[in-house]
């Protein structure tokens, strides 16, 4: 047997309408059902409601004053008052669900079990990608079979007991090949339904050491001080148009050294980089006069054919 009963199901009326057909469905479909009691989620008693002449005045009077009477109701009952059902059977034996999925729950106390249909909140989200399409998966599953922009999906929300009574949460990524996986964690309380994935480039820490040191070193003409130097968390953007990253130069100036510029990309996340520089050269001729002299450069003769 199943009951279904939630306050969310029932059309807008007063609240003494709404609470009568709330019982009288409740006890049409579990003719067994003794008595039952609508409170908040903070364990304050709304309305009851009993079958038997004389139970609702026993309920009452488990505390003079009803604002009180949901923390006397379920301190008697060994109940906390955060969405917990007690289910009463004829012989005593005490069965306990839950009860998220609307804004007030019930406690039925009934002649034998009674087995309550339990239906998860639900929410529409509305899922938000830039600056380029890419493959959006909730919980690991593809939400789109290709790259989207945007996409909204109606997902469950419940309270789960073994996680600390913690909302239901989901991982929502989005994916594209040349830029970092965004993240985004939803659930139940946040206050928007939409959701923002901002797909951002590729980063990796650059590590430049020259031979010999102490050269000035400029990344597409910015100066990153004197090697080696480490420049950390730079960027590497993806041109989708043309489907590879964006090409950049590293340059190497010392005195007394020719300069040395480099092609610098993604490289697969490569990070060590080493430039040998070369000093500086020139061609010299030296005649003597008279000629056929010996010429020695630094303790070394020269030969003819270097003159």
């Amino acid at each position: 047997m199943e009951l279904e009963v939630s306050v969310e199901d029932v059309p807008q009326k007063s609240v003494e309408a709404t609470f009568e057909e709330i019982f009288q469905r409740a006890m049409r479909k579990q003719p067994q059902i003794q008595h039952i009691v609508v409170s908040s989620e903070q364990g304050l008693v709304i309305a009851y409601k009993a079958r038997i002449k004389g139970a609702e005045s026993q309920l009452a009077a488990l505390s003079p004053v009803l604002g009180d009477a949901g923390e006397a109701l379920f301190n008697a009952l060994s109940l906390t008052p955060l969405g917990e059902i007690m289910l009463v059977g004829s012989e005593g034996t005490a069965y306990f669900a839950r009860l998220k999925s609307a804004p007030a729950f019930l406690l039925v106390g009934a002649k034998g079990q009674v087995n309550i249909d339990l239906k998860p909140l639900t929410r529409v989200i509305n899922l938000l990608v830039q600056p380029v399409p890419a493959v959006v998966k909730i919980n690991g599953q593809p939400a789109a079979p290709q790259p989207v922009s945007s996409i909204s999906r109606e997902l469950e929300f419940t309270v789960d007991p073994e996680r600390g009574e913690k909302w239901t949460t989901y991982d929502v990524t989005a994916e594209r090949a040349g830029f970092q996986p965004a993240h985004q964690t939803v659930t139940w309380t946040d206050q928007s339904p939409s959701y923002m994935l901002t797909l951002r480039p590729m980063t990796k820490d650059l590590s430049i050491t020259t031979d010999p040191p102490g050269a000035q070193v400029f990344f597409d003409n910015e100066p990153l001080g004197t090697s080696p130097v480490r420049d950390v968390g730079r960027a590497f953007a993806f041109d989708v148009q043309r489907n590879e990253f964006t090409p950049h130069e590293v340059r190497v100036e010392k005195p007394g050294y020719d300069p040395v510029t480099v092609n610098v990309n993604w490289d697969q996340g490569k990070t060590d980089y080493d430039i040998n520089l070369l000093p500086k050269t020139k061609t010299v001729r030296i005649v003597t006069d008279p000629p056929n002299a010996t010429v020695t450069i630094d303790d070394k003769q020269a030969k003819r054919d270097e003159l």
